[in-house]
C-alpha cells in the first residue's frame, strides 16, 4: 500500500482508536500527537498554493478535520468518524490522475488570465493534495478548513478520475473554482448572486427545467456550475483549450462566460460577499474604465 493511499490514514486513526480504547494512549500523548501533526503540516512560505503527495498528504488532510478538544472521548469519536468517511468516500485508484507538472501548468494559465494569487490566496493559500485513490462520488474534492488550531489550508484532493470523458486539468480548475466562488461569497457552496446571468446559458445547455430541482439542490448545483464555468473561462482560446470538457458550447457563449469571470473579478472590491448584481457590476465596471481603471 503507497504512503500516499488515505487507507493507510484511516489505518493509522484506527490505531489511535484502538490505543486509546485499550488505554495506552491518554490525553498527553494524543495531544502529542495532534501537535506532531501540526509540525508537519506544510507552512506558508509565501506561495499561493502547495502541492503535497506522499506521506506528506496525511497531517494536511487529518488537520482539515481534527479540532483538538478537552477530552479524550470526543478526540476518539471525532478521529473514528473521520475514518469511516474516508473508507466510505475512496476506493482503490482507477482512472487518470493529474501531475504536478500538469497543476503548475494549469494554475499559471489561470493566474494570466484572473490573477488569482493575488486577488485570493496571498492571505490564505490553499494545500493540494495528490492521492492514491479514487473518489465514490466526484472526480476531485474541495474543502474548507474551519479549524482554528492550525494554520489555515483549504484542500484540493486530487484523485484519480474515473470519468473518462473529462481530462484531470478540467477537474483541477473546477476545484480550484470551488475556492473562488468560496472566497468570495465565504459561504460553501454558494455562487454569487451576479452569477444569476449565466443561469439560462445553463439551462440551455442542461435541458434541465429549473423548475424541476428542490430549491435548495438547485443553489448547490449552481455553485456546481460556477466551478465548470470557471475552468471554461480559464481554457477558453488558451494554448489548452482542446481539455475543455464542453465541446458542445459555442464560443460565443464562452466568450461571454470569460466575460461574466473578467468583471466578477474586475470588481471584487465593490463585491462584497458577493451580493452584488450583474447589472450593479456592469455599471462599476464601466465607471472603473470610465476612469481609467
Amino acid at each position: 500500500m503507497e504512503q500516499k493511499n488515505l487507507f493507510l490514514l484511516a489505518d493509522i486513526i484506527d490505531f489511535i482508536c484502538r490505543s486509546i480504547d485499550n488505554h495506552s494512549v491518554d490525553y498527553s500523548l494524543l495531544h502529542t500527537i495532534f501537535e506532531g501533526f501540526k509540525q508537519q503540516a506544510s507552512k506558508n512560505d509565501g506561495s499561493s498554493y502547495s502541492i503535497l503527495k506522499g506521506p506528506d498528504v496525511m497531517p494536511a488532510f487529518i488537520l482539515n478535520t481534527w479540532t483538538f478538544r478537552d477530552n479524550v472521548e470526543d478526540n476518539r469519536n471525532n478521529l473514528s468518524e473521520l475514518s469511516r468517511w474516508i473508507r466510505a468516500t475512496f476506493t482503490t485508484p482507477s482512472g487518470k490522475q493529474i501531475t504536478e507538472k500538469q497543476i503548475v501548468s494549469m494554475f499559471n494559465v489561470a493566474e494570466n488570465k484572473f490573477l488569482i494569487s493575488e486577488r485570493f490566496l496571498l492571505q490564505a493559500p490553499i494545500d493540494i493534495l495528490l492521492v492514491n485513490n479514487t473518489c465514490c462520488h466526484a472526480n476531485s474534492l474541495y474543502y474548507i478548513n474551519s479549524n482554528p488550531n492550525v494554520v489555515k489550508k483549504d484542500l484540493i484532493v486530487l484523485t484519480h478520475v474515473s470519468d473518462e470523458r473529462v481530462q484531470p486539468e478540467f477537474v483541477f480548475l473546477h476545484e480550484l473554482g470551488h475556492m473562488v466562488h468560496t472566497r468570495i461569497t465565504q459561504k460553501e457552496f454558494v455562487a454569487p448572486r451576479s452569477f444569476d446571468v449565466l443561469h439560462p446559458l445553463i439551462f440551455k445547455y442542461s435541458r434541465m427545467d429549473p423548475a424541476v430541482p428542490p430549491k435548495r439542490w438547485l443553489k448547490k448545483w449552481f455553485s456546481e456550475c460556477f466551478s465548470e464555468c470557471f475552468a471554461i473561462a480559464v481554457l477558453h482560446r488558451s494554448p489548452y483549450s482542446e481539455l475543455d470538457y464542453y465541446t458542445q458550447i459555442s464560443d460565443e457563449d464562452k466568450d461571454f462566460i470569460g466575460m461574466y469571470m473578467d468583471v466578477l473579478f474586475a470588481t471584487l472590491d465593490y463585491n462584497k460577499l458577493g451580493k452584488r448584481t450583474w447589472e450593479e457590476l456592469i455599471r462599476h465596471r464601466n465607471k472603473q474604465i470610465n476612469q481609467g481603471q
